[in-house]
Parts: structure tokens; sequence; C-alpha cells
């Protein structure tokens, strides 16, 4: 990305591994290969999972 241009982008999931090819986890798992394909990483924040 050019410049100093921050972006966020959210991709939604539902917690659990019976939950892992669901069509609902389309987002997390578009944000977990785009991240992929950049060589990033991603970290799960405790404070940032709902219940």
């Amino acid at each position: 990305m050019p410049g100093n241009c921050l972006k966020l982008i959210v991709g939604l999931g539902n917690p659990g591994p019976q939950h892992d090819s669901n069509r609902h986890n389309a987002g997390a798992i578009f944000l977990h290969n785009l991240c992929k394909s950049y060589g990033g990483d991603l970290r799960g924040e405790s404070k940032f999972f709902g219940e």
C-alpha cells in the first residue's frame, strides 16, 4: 500500500474447529489467506473475542 495510508479489513468468523470450513467464515478465511500472501500473521487478542 502506498504511503502511510492505514487500511482496516475485518473478517468475521465463528469460533471452533467445527466451523472451520463453514461458509459463514468466508471473511475470516479470506483475511487469513490475504495475510499469508503478504507474509504477515494473525494473532488473537482475547479482549476481542466475544462469547
